[in-house]
């Protein structure tokens, strides 16, 4: 999924290139987009800065700072670094994009319709498992049993099991309105999503909309 060596990276420079330029001599032409790496670790193989004409939009995947790959819970796709936590946010991946010379009017960040639990009692705690959940699965879990909790360093909620054993991470409107307004702040171009089906609850696309409007698509 990911460029990982300098003979990657090579090979990818030299593929961008040559399709980036038979994109453009269609008539009309083709856009040529990227989803891209959140951070440095697999960014590093990327030539951005090199490759940033040939593309027509770039979208960092802001999502999956923690998973059942980490050694501690955490926030799936917080908006601002929390807690000394270093897994990364939107707000260091689009700094991170920015050093990397990615235009703004090409750069997009990323809005996952889904969350991440983590079979613990809270943010930045040791765990066993952690699977991944359609925002929709997450707007049905019952009031009686779960808690809605607002990080405001992160700017991001997370739903606590009332009996201490289970959180899940995710994004709902209202965070999702804050990333939409991040972009706008930024003038950057705009989001991602992943995935659109996700997040279809109580008759409507929830979080589509809050998207929507927040771009003026009515």
């Amino acid at each position: 999924e990911f460029v990982s060596s300098d003979q990657e990276n090579a090979d990818f420079t030299l593929f961008i290139e040559a399709l980036g330029a038979a994109f453009k001599a269609q008539s009309p032409a083709l856009l040529l987009t990227m989803a891209a790496p959140s951070g440095n670790y697999y960014g590093r193989w990327i030539d951005f800065e090199g490759l940033a004409d040939d593309f027509d939009f770039i979208g960092f995947m802001t999502y999956d700072y923690h998973g059942d790959w980490s050694d501690h819970s955490g926030h799936n796709a917080p908006l601002y670094a929390w807690g000394g936590d270093t897994c990364g946010s939107l707000d260091q991946t689009f700094l991170y994009a920015r050093s990397r010379q990615v235009p703004l009017g090409k750069l997009l960040v990323g809005v996952p319709f889904f969350g991440r639990s983590f079979d613990c009692g809270g943010l930045g705690l040791p765990f066993t498992t952690s699977e991944g959940w359609d925002y929709k699965d997450i707007a049905d879990l019952p009031a009686t049993e779960w808690t809605r909790v607002w990080d405001n360093e992160a700017q991001v909620p997370y739903k606590r099991r009332t009996d201490g054993t289970m959180i899940i991470t995710y994004d709902d409107m209202s965070s999702s309105l804050l990333k939409c307004q991040y972009v706008k702040d930024k003038l950057s171009a705009g989001v991602i999503i992943w995935e659109l089906s996700e997040d279809y609850h109580g008759g409507a696309s929830e979080l589509l909309e809050v998207v929507g409007k927040s771009f003026g698509v009515r």
